[in-house]
């Protein structure tokens, strides 16, 4: 099982015991062998972004021998993105590849804007409405999917993250790059080699 809990991913081995309709018996790591975590799937609000879970099936193999290229289904905003195996021993490729390339979360919606008056202060706002994005009003960029949610463009909904969908820094960066530790600003006129 994975999940994007506030702004950080988790996810947790369970086997599953039986499946009836809509119910899933299972085997976890947590209190009386639940789960570990809670697990909610929940739209947009003003102070948090689109939550999902999925569970993920993960065939166990003693052996594992590729025999033609194998690719994760695409994230499509409930299920996909995510190829699991769980090998005990050897895994043999065969020349073959494991991809998810594409397959995660899906990048901001293109719009053509003509642009917007504003102020410098402008750097987050929500998506334009329909009658905006027909008349071309807007400036900026959406922002793509991740961890924080689901802009509302990608959903057809009206709520996307909290703050804004369109813009610099969605609701999970917490900080900018330059704030993050370790980082080093380039000396002036210094070029980054080739290796």
């Amino acid at each position: 099982m994975a999940s994007s809990r506030g702004h950080d991913l988790v996810a947790e081995w369970v086997r599953v015991d039986r499946v009836e309709g809509q119910q899933v018996w299972i085997e976890g790591g947590g209190p009386a062998g639940g789960l570990i975590y809670r697990y909610v799937n929940a739209p947009a609000s003003g102070e948090q972004g689109r939550r999902r879970w999925q569970l993920v099936r993960v065939p166990q193999y003693e052996h594992f021998s590729l025999q033609q290229d194998a690719r994760a289904l695409p994230w499509d905003g409930y299920t996909g993105g995510v190829l699991a195996l769980d090998v005990r021993r050897k895994v043999t490729l065969n020349g073959h590849r494991l991809s998810v390339a594409g397959a995660g979360f899906r990048g901001g919606p293109a719009l053509s804007l003509l642009g917007a008056l504003g102020r410098p202060t402008d750097w987050r706002y929500p998506a334009p409405t329909v009658e905006d994005r027909q008349a071309g009003y807007g400036h900026h960029a959406s922002k793509g999917e991740g961890l924080a949610g689901t802009p509302a463009l990608l959903l057809g909904a009206d709520k996307g993250y909290p703050g804004g969908d369109m813009g610099a820094r969605c609701a999970g960066q917490r900080r900018r790059w330059r704030e993050w530790p370790g980082f080093v600003p380039p000396a002036v006129g210094q070029r980054r080699r080739r290796r």
